[in-house]
């Protein structure tokens, strides 16, 4: 199972983080935490689209408008 979160999501960025889970007797327990930036330029819009999954993708390209800022 796999948790993502939006976190300091600005006009100029993005920071996504994914976290991974199992459940072992009947626990969940957390296998690490990945964070990852992206920064609202040119190069930081096409990495987003390959790397964030909708629908955090769209709440982010709502925020960052059509153009980039950066």
């Amino acid at each position: 199972m796999e948790k993502i979160s939006i976190d300091m999501l600005t006009a100029n960025n993005v920071v996504i983080q994914k976290e991974t889970f199992t459940e072992i007797n009947g626990q969940t327990i957390s296998l690490g935490v990945h964070r990852q930036g992206f920064d609202n330029s040119k190069t930081g819009r096409e990495s987003a689209q390959e790397n964030i999954p909708e629908p955090y993708l769209s709440a982010v390209l709502l925020i960052w408008g059509n153009e980039p800022t950066l």
